[in-house]
């Protein structure tokens, strides 16, 4: 079993999307850096004894951005490979249709085993890959979702119709959902683009000129409940990587995640006697706070007494009744 990735780059620009702002609120050429240098990041922290393959396919970027790139990528453990897209043929509309092929097509002819296919606006954790793999395996060996594949992203997508349903499953500290959409990222097994090729082949050529994921690969996903498409996919909770689009990603509420910090934190000592000694002399008016005597008199006191201190302050005498 070998693992093949495939990441695909463009620092002068990406799919047409109207002119939105990206929730980074940075330039796209260092949202796209940061991603890849987490990429490289979680590459480097895969500890499974397989062999490794990096290729990355860049759409045209100008060389200031390759060279700080290239700086990026030289830091990876295993052996990688930045190839330069040349230009499209006239049978691709765009230059995305046509980078976007070519990234399958690498998914198709050179991956053999496992393929991890990325776009650069994937924020990646520093454990990524290596989740993705142990997770691919333990999905694998379920006979009833013999065939995986793994969106790294919590979209945003599976949470706008609240009628769709999903199976969850708990493995390595993370909740994972079946889901039925994806993006070009994907976690896979090559044999599984190789045998629906088609799919991909029209997501690629035709995307942006009404056609999208729902129409071609979408209809290969599966989600172990009412969607029958002949591979299951999963997606953590929360996101291994998160795609840094348009959209704020999901946040999850985390206060009792750590519970025994909670549990450790709560002191049961008995504060009885500090709370009647604060309404003893706080409501007194320019009094001062004899906490001693205070402490004494309020612990020696019976239940239900009544106390009358009288003092002076200035020379004047005092009375408190309380």
């Amino acid at each position: 079993m070998d693992l093949t990735i495939v990441l695909r780059t463009c620092g002068s620009s990406g799919v047409i999307s109207n002119q939105a702002r990206r929730i980074s609120g940075t330039d796209r050429q260092t949202l796209v850096l940061k991603c890849i240098k987490s990429i490289v990041e979680s590459i480097n922290n895969i500890t499974a004894n397989i062999p490794i393959k990096f290729f990355v396919l860049d759409d045209h970027s100008e060389p200031n951005f390759l060279a700080r790139m290239e700086n990026i990528i030289s830091s990876c453990r295993v052996p990688y490979e930045i190839i330069n897209l040349p230009d499209r043929s006239s049978e691709f509309k765009q230059p995305y249709n046509f980078s976007a092929w070519e990234q399958f097509r690498y998914g198709r002819d050179i991956a053999q085993d496992l393929l991890y296919m990325v776009e650069d606006d994937y924020l990646h954790c520093p454990t990524a890959i290596q989740d993705m793999i142990d997770a691919w395996g333990a999905f694998r060996s379920i006979s009833d979702t013999s065939n995986v594949a793994i969106y790294p992203y919590d979209s945003t997508h599976n949470y706008r119709n609240i009628n769709v349903p999903a199976r969850l499953f708990y493995l390595n500290d993370r909740l994972w959902r079946t889901t039925t959409k994806s993006a070009n990222t994907m976690f896979i097994h090559s044999d599984d683009i190789r045998k629906y090729w088609p799919l991909f082949d029209k997501l690629a050529r035709d995307y942006g000129d009404g056609t999208s994921e729902d129409g071609t690969i979408n209809r290969i996903w599966n989600n172990a409940v009412d969607h029958a498409g002949p591979v299951c996919l999963f997606s953590p909770i929360p996101s291994v990587a998160v795609h840094v689009s348009f959209d704020e990603p999901i946040k999850l509420k985390t206060e009792l995640n750590d519970w025994r910090e909670r549990y450790d934190s709560i002191d049961l000592a008995d504060n009885n006697t500090d709370l009647k000694i604060n309404h003893f002399y706080q409501n007194i008016q320019g009094w001062f706070d004899f906490h001693d005597f205070y402490t004494i008199t309020v612990s020696e006191a019976k239940s239900g007494s009544h106390f009358v201190e009288v003092g002076a302050w200035k020379g004047r005498a005092q009375r408190s009744w309380l």
